[in-house]
């Protein structure tokens, strides 16, 4: 899913990405401010935005939002249009409990093998689906964390900021439990965009996940925001 290594050892070989410090394909895990990509919002903070990929979910989106709801945190679903006229009840739930919504295409088709106009139509069919509910995106995480020039021109004619991630628990894989608990306590500190998902296939451990570490992060003096606040995103 990530291809972090491949970038480092990109970077390591003195490798040029050409304009602005992106290649025709690649995934990038740093913030650009100047192409508006984030990883990760202000280190000195206490501040750390949750994010969960793919909903929404018939059953595991309304679990995450009654577990959110319980400690009186915000998070930010990024969602694709499929799902959400599959099952639209949750995302009308996720939107009315104040939670942020941003787009993560329609149909989740990996972009690299998309051009400008076919990644076009991702953009406007997810923006015409989540209208529907409401939520006019502003924040854009590609599918796979995908981050090439294309992705950041259409995202740019569509006013998103790119939104990745610095701290990836896993859960998408469906791991044992505690791989995600150690992921996220192993990594985290001020400023985390944190990656979880509410649609997996198979049996998720993201809920029981977010019962540990909700009261065990909070008792620590973080602070759970949105993506939008995070970043400064107005």
């Amino acid at each position: 899913m990530k291809r972090l290594l491949a970038l480092l050892l990109s970077a390591a070989l003195g490798l040029s990405f050409g304009l602005s410090g992106f290649s025709e394909d690649r995934s990038c895990y740093f913030n650009d401010e100047e192409n508006h990509v984030y990883a990760s919002g202000p280190a000195e903070s206490r501040k750390i935005a949750l994010t969960f990929d793919d909903g929404p979910h018939p059953c595991y989106t309304d679990e995450i939002l009654d577990i959110l709801k319980e400690y009186k945190v915000k998070a930010t679903f990024f969602v694709i249009g499929q799902n959400a006229e599959y099952y639209p009840e949750p995302l009308k739930r996720t939107v009315a409990e104040g939670h942020s919504v941003g787009s993560h295409t329609f149909s989740h088709r990996h972009l690299k093998n998309l051009n400008e106009e076919q990644l076009r139509k991702e953009f406007a069919q997810n923006r015409q689906t989540l209208e529907k509910f409401g939520v006019c995106p502003v924040l854009f995480r590609p599918p796979e964390g995908v981050c090439d020039r294309k992705v950041l021109k259409v995202a740019h004619e569509n006013g998103c900021d790119i939104i990745l991630w610095s701290v990836d628990t896993g859960d998408w894989r469906c791991p044992a439990l505690e791989s995600i608990l150690s992921n996220v306590r192993r990594n985290v500190k001020g400023g985390e965009i944190i990656l979880m998902h509410d649609y997996v296939s198979g049996n998720s451990q993201t809920p029981a996940a977010l019962r540990t570490l909700l009261p065990e992060l909070l008792k620590k003096g973080y602070v759970f925001v949105t993506v939008e606040e995070l970043i400064g995103r107005k």
